[in-house]
């Protein structure tokens, strides 16, 4: 009897054994077939439960839907708003053209200003006698109000700066800014610098600033008279504080190129030099921060004394164009 009873439970083991082999195998298939790790039930209910219910949140997604997700599709970069109209009147309109001198409409032809709009890179505003158009410049958040009969550029560059061609501009101070930013405006006459400043710049067959508030210096190196000018300083700036009026320069379109691509020259050759020196660089840094302003505003005057001239021979103002855009960069070189 004892072994009968051996044996007997020795086939109860086989046989249990093969009872839980047979149930794996078959939790086995059931995954196989569901997918499922670890015979669970499956958390799709039915085929209907498909990915468009959890409609790209992954961290929503349950584990067994996961990988049977399609992958989020990339987004671009959202545009980086310079400038946007912030108010309106009267009739302007704008296009958004390369840098040409004789700058007028696109391929679409011009098109009238409305609030709200976002204005393209170095958009060309054309503004009716009595009309009104006033902008925001993100990354001061000042306002610039500029009135007719006039033309200008504005938005140019990352660092926004205007053209005023000719009008009427009226700047408003805000105490947002970093300390010491500044503002930049071209005329055909000369460039203007301003922090937060409130000013009327109005350019014409002359120029005239009339200031509410702060300081502006105004530029015109080529044609400056230091005896005459008492407070102009040693890189060429006029410190305006109430009133002041010039007329046209006399100097000429390829008089001022020829100035801006030999200032941005001293301003690359001292960065050069900086790059090259081992310590003792202070005096060296300041000078090359000065050229570097001086520069500046050579360019951006002979750059808006170029888009008011319509000279007959356009290739040789291409010339002048490439020379300008060299000499800018220049200047910009760190």
């Amino acid at each position: 009897f004892v072994g009968a009873d051996r044996t007997m439970r020795a086939g109860s083991t086989l046989l249990l054994s093969l009872g839980l082999l047979g149930a794996f195998v078959a939790c086995d298939k059931k995954d196989a077939a569901t997918g499922v790790e670890g015979g669970g039930p499956s958390p799709v209910a039915s085929p209907s439960a498909s990915a468009t219910a959890y409609p790209s949140i992954p961290g929503s997604i349950p584990g067994g839907m996961f990988t049977s997700m399609p992958h989020p599709i990339a987004q671009p970069p959202a545009a980086v708003v310079k400038c946007r109209v912030m108010a309106q009147e009267g009739k302007a309109t704008i296009a958004n053209v390369d840098a040409s001198v004789d700058a007028g409409a696109g391929d679409a032809g011009p098109q009238a200003v409305h609030i709200t709009d976002v204005l393209p890179d170095g958009a060309w505003i054309d503004l009716a006698g009595g009309s009104k158009v006033g902008i925001k410049v993100a990354r001061s958040g000042r306002e610039l109000s500029f009135v007719g009969p006039g033309r200008v550029r504005v938005c140019v560059g990352d660092d926004a700066d205007t053209w005023l061609v000719r009008g009427r501009l009226d700047a408003g101070a805000f105490g947002g800014e970093p300390a010491g930013a500044e503002l930049w405006v071209g005329t055909p006459m000369g460039a203007v610098r301003y922090p937060s400043t409130r000013f009327t710049l109005t350019v014409d067959k002359d120029l005239s600033i009339s200031l509410e508030t702060g300081t502006v210096w105004f530029f015109d190196r080529l044609d400056s008279k230091p005896a005459a000018r008492p407070t102009l300083d040693p890189e060429g700036f006029l410190r305006v504080s109430t009133t002041f009026k010039t007329d046209a320069s006399s100097a000429s379109a390829p008089e001022l190129v020829r100035q801006c691509d030999a200032l941005a020259g001293k301003a690359a050759a001292l960065a050069q030099r900086i790059r090259t020196t081992d310590g003792g660089i202070g005096a060296l840094a300041a000078e090359h921060v000065a050229s570097r302003r001086t520069a500046r505003a050579a360019c951006l005057w002979a750059g808006t004394r170029l888009a008011a001239e319509k000279p007959s021979a356009q290739a040789q103002m291409r010339d002048l164009l490439r020379v300008l855009a060299d000499a800018d960069g220049k200047w910009r070189t760190p």
